[in-house]
């Protein structure tokens, strides 16, 4: 009897032993689930924290370019936006034709990422920016119609008054709206940096290195991060670009020619050649550059932030914006005339919002939300010559829109200011 009932006793024993040991196994394994999920939140926590602190980084460092003048050197700066966290960020600046592209790469520990913005500069006050600068110190601004020049005009050495075109007189009630001042006897000058970067990219002496590209371009499209090198697609002298789609950090150039399609995309991309023709319908946005000639075709639209630039100091370079075209952005015809001839022929229903600059004479037509540098005004027709006339548009910088952004045209220590976000 005794021994059974210590049988008992030990089997009892055994089964309480068991069961601690089973609670503690059940215990320990919720304490290492505890344990295990609260390592994985603070190092999830952790992680999330770097990468905010480091989109703050990328934030920092616009800020900081914005405070600096765009100036024409290509540097590197490298710098600790935050000691205490171990930070460390290198921003590297481009050149992208008249705009800069700030390549912005920033690392905590282990964590690193990078971005590209494109940079361009303060147009300046707004309150201040000239509607029309028109230097020609010998002649009058005649206009008719309709015709409307907005504040801050720079009139010519004669001043302004109505004028008749074919019967068409003069029907608004004052010729300028808002202040108007008398020109000097030459444009201001196109701000250095752009003459030099207008010279290089024309000349194609690329100062960046380059990645050829060797492939069929109509195999579909071709895209290229600003992170990386650009890549350098080298056409033949008569090119036609038809129905390709070009995005991102990508330099098109030839020696000749080069002929771009209406169904042909064209995003954040330079084209660089002796002239460039834009077929109607186009749509699209980039930096033209060319060294004889530009046509935009009937109704095509170029997007902010684009540019049209012709570039020729020795011989007569033009640009021409057919009619119903739009374009928002800059243009620059440089080029020399040693004839009174149009440099920039702007055409009826065309839609400029930006700043246009024109070392010569300009044949105007069109409407311009923005400012107009140019030396004066020319229309040619058959059997007809008209000089420093002005029919039925609009030059108003006053409704330049708050959100326009681009490069400021002869200001040389404008500061830099974001335009976009690139890939």
């Amino acid at each position: 009897m005794c021994v059974r009932k210590n049988l008992l006793k030990q089997k009892i024993n055994g089964g309480a032993l068991q069961l601690v040991i089973a609670i503690a196994l059940v215990l320990l394994l919720i304490i290492g689930t505890f344990l295990l999920r609260k390592g994985l939140t603070d190092h999830f926590l952790a992680s999330a924290q770097t990468v905010s602190q480091l989109q703050r980084n990328i934030s920092s460092s616009v800020t900081m370019l914005e405070s600096r003048a765009a100036t024409s050197q290509q540097d590197s700066i490298d710098v600790s936006l935050f000691p205490l966290l171990g930070d460390s960020t290198r921003i590297n600046m481009k050149e992208w034709g008249l705009f800069d592209v700030a390549q912005i790469r920033t690392t905590i520990r282990n964590h690193s990422i990078g971005k590209a913005f494109l940079m361009g500069s303060d147009i300046g006050d707004r309150s201040v920016i000239p509607s029309l600068y028109m230097a020609d110190p010998s002649r009058y601004l005649s206009i008719g119609g309709f015709a409307y020049i907005g504040n801050n005009s720079y009139l010519p050495g004669f001043g302004i008054r109505k004028g008749y075109v074919n019967g068409v007189g003069y029907y608004r009630d004052q010729l300028t709206f808002g202040k108007s001042y008398k020109a000097e006897k030459e444009l201001p000058p196109l701000a250095g940096k752009h003459l030099s970067r207008l010279e290089m990219f024309i000349s194609q002496g690329w100062n960046d290195p380059m990645v050829p590209y060797d492939k069929d371009l109509e195999t579909g499209p071709v895209r290229r991060s600003f992170l990386e090198p650009t890549l350098l697609i080298e056409v033949s002298d008569e090119a036609e670009l038809q129905g390709v789609h070009l995005v991102g950090n990508i330099i098109v150039c030839s020696s000749g020619n080069i002929r771009i399609g209406g169904q042909t995309k064209i995003d954040q991309c330079l084209v660089v050649a002796e002239s460039i023709s834009i077929d109607p319908g186009f749509e699209g946005r980039g930096q033209f550059f060319a060294s004889k000639s530009i046509k935009l075709g009937k109704g095509s639209k170029l997007k902010m932030p684009s540019v049209l630039a012709v570039h020729n100091t020795t011989e007569h370079a033009e640009i021409t914006i057919e009619e119903g075209a739009e374009l928002i952005g800059n243009i620059i015809s440089n080029s020399f005339d040693s004839k009174p001839t149009s440099q920039l022929g702007i055409l009826d229903r065309t839609r400029i919002v930006g700043q246009v600059y024109c070392n010569g004479y300009c044949d105007f037509h069109g409407t311009l939300l923005g400012s107009l540098y140019t030396k004066g005004f020319i229309t040619i027709k058959p059997g007809s010559f008209y000089q420093n006339y002005l029919v039925n548009v609009c030059i108003d910088s006053d409704r330049l829109p708050e959100e326009f952004m681009g490069v400021s045209l002869t200001k040389s220590n404008a500061k830099y200011r974001k335009l976009d976000e690139l890939f």
